[in-house]
């Protein structure tokens, strides 16, 4: 959940890091797939502006879907399955497009400002550098709705 996600952050980073990301290697990114609900406050050209349940302001990317939070946050792609890193980082390539083929395009289509959005998806955060006012999570379900969150 995003908003326990961002609590723990601000209370526990190392516990988030340890308990609930996937790492490659001994890099200071951290991947989480997350969840969470909220209202769209605006759509911007890059993103969707959304306000979660306890108040945090998250981005949905509905532009400039790249990078391997998608794939790292999910810790179902093993790299030492991959016989050179040409075809590991084409997994991303794979992933990404699907992504916005499946995901981004009919939720950038539908999303209005006012609509109560939940979403699933993957999110980077630097150990070095935590940007809590700054998430950018790339999108991999959604639900459009009108109304209040419960």
């Amino acid at each position: 959940e995003i908003d326990q996600l961002i609590s723990l952050l601000k209370t526990n980073p190392q516990k988030a890091f340890n308990e609930f990301s996937h790492q490659l290697g001994i890099s200071q990114t951290y991947y989480f797939m997350v969840k969470g609900t909220g209202k769209i406050l605006s759509v911007e050209e890059e993103y969707l502006l959304v306000e979660t349940d306890e108040k945090a302001k998250v981005k949905i990317a509905i532009a400039f879907i790249f990078g391997n939070a998608v794939r790292d946050g999910s810790g179902e792609v093993d790299i030492d399955g991959f016989l050179n890193m040409t075809d590991f980082n084409n997994v991303s390539v794979s992933v990404n497009k699907l992504v916005k083929e499946r995901i981004v395009v009919p939720l950038k289509a539908s999303a209005k400002t006012g609509m109560l959005l939940q979403f699933a998806g993957a999110t980077e955060i630097s150990s070095e550098n935590i940007k809590l006012n700054d998430l950018r999570i790339i999108p991999v379900s959604f639900n459009l709705s009108y109304g209040k969150t419960e």
